[in-house]
């Protein structure tokens, strides 16, 4: 049984091959997809040791950040100046030449001018229009909606919302409230087609069930899928047995892979199936000044080559919520290394 070993440093690169089975389902039989994992170790100059990819080969490429919150203490800092400071340490060319780079709006993003708030606690988080000018200066393609506070301002303020970030040529994906296929993030790669599915699991009574939509978008053999799901319990830094049932199901109905959000913290990764599970990305802009893991997060950076699924997790800290890339910080080699182990006990390789 070989096993899988992450690579100590600002990049993990873990490459899962994906062959598509070729077998006809019927419609109450779902489609699966074999799977196996190796590593990729960098060179020096931080470069992967892949062999080189035929530039004629079908790909499409992400990057996927966790949660933006522009209320509170960081429109208090920030908003006076239209957050024009608020990427000063930020190099926002990780999410450039992507064809789909992602995060979860935490709020409802207003076309008007919106009063500040009188409870500097509050968790109606609602935007001023300035807050689009965040979203384009990370070169942002989508934002997910699909979490429990996109509707802080009333259906007419997800509206609003959708309309704003549309206008933009930001991509509106998800909705907290159902999950359907005109919510779906959609982005054109080189011969693939990547679907971005955001859930909300959060405040909702009945969880709204993805899995239809999983088994009909992924039919197509060139069709790749990730689910972005917000979930799981708040600050815990290990996911939940919910979190964990809900990822294998959809992975057994045909994701790709699963990168979760809404926790504040960064969580752990699994391979299930030999797809990746990162349960909780943590946050990206946020005002959690209250403890060093809710200033800690992860960008997920990866590109499906043909049959392969070669991942980048790199790690962010914000420091007073300005937030900056920094290379190997002592808490992420921790995380690499727990990773590590739980790779080991699903196995690895075949």
């Amino acid at each position: 049984m070989k096993k899988i070993a992450f690579i100590m440093g600002l990049v993990a690169l873990v490459v899962v091959a994906i062959t598509a089975m070729a077998t006809v389902y019927s419609q109450q039989q779902q489609r699966k997809r074999s799977t196996a994992a190796v590593v990729s170790t960098p060179t020096p100059e931080g470069r992967s040791t892949l062999a080189p990819v035929p530039p004629t080969s079908r790909r499409v490429s992400f990057a996927i950040a966790g949660d933006i919150m522009l209320a509170r203490s960081v429109r208090r800092a920030f908003g006076a100046n239209a957050f024009r400071d608020l990427l000063t340490f930020f190099d926002a060319t990780i999410f450039e030449g992507v064809d789909a780079a992602i995060a979860n709006l935490e709020g409802a993003l207003s076309d008007k001018p919106v009063a500040k708030e009188s409870n500097p606690h509050t968790f109606v988080f609602h935007f001023p229009p300035e807050g689009l000018r965040v979203l384009e200066d990370l070169h942002l393609s989508g934002v997910s909606l699909a979490n429990n506070h996109s509707l802080n301002a009333g259906t007419k303020g997800l509206a609003t919302t959708r309309r704003v970030v549309q206008e933009a040529n930001i991509k509106p994906i998800g909705d907290p409230q159902s999950v359907t296929e005109d919510h779906v993030g959609q982005f054109e790669g080189n011969g693939l087609t990547l679907y971005i599915i955001a859930v909300n699991d959060i405040g909702n009574g009945q969880p709204h069930d993805p899995i239809p939509l999983i088994r009909r978008l992924t039919q197509d053999p060139n069709a790749r899928a990730i689910v972005f799901p917000h979930w799981g319990v708040e600050y815990a830094p290990r996911h939940s047995k919910r979190q964990e049932q809900l990822a294998h199901d959809w992975i057994d109905a045909g994701a790709d892979a699963v990168i979760g959000g809404h926790p504040h913290v960064v969580q752990d990764m699994e391979l299930y199936h030999n797809k990746p599970i990162v349960y909780s990305l943590g946050n990206f802009i946020f005002d959690q000044m209250f403890s060093a893991e809710t200033q800690r997060g992860l960008i997920v950076k990866g590109e499906f080559i043909e049959d392969q699924l070669v991942l980048a997790v790199l790690p962010i800290e914000s420091n007073r919520m300005q937030p900056r890339m920094v290379e190997a910080p002592e808490w992420f080699d921790r995380w690499l290394q727990e990773n590590k182990n739980a790779l080991d006990a699903v196995g690895g390789i075949p």
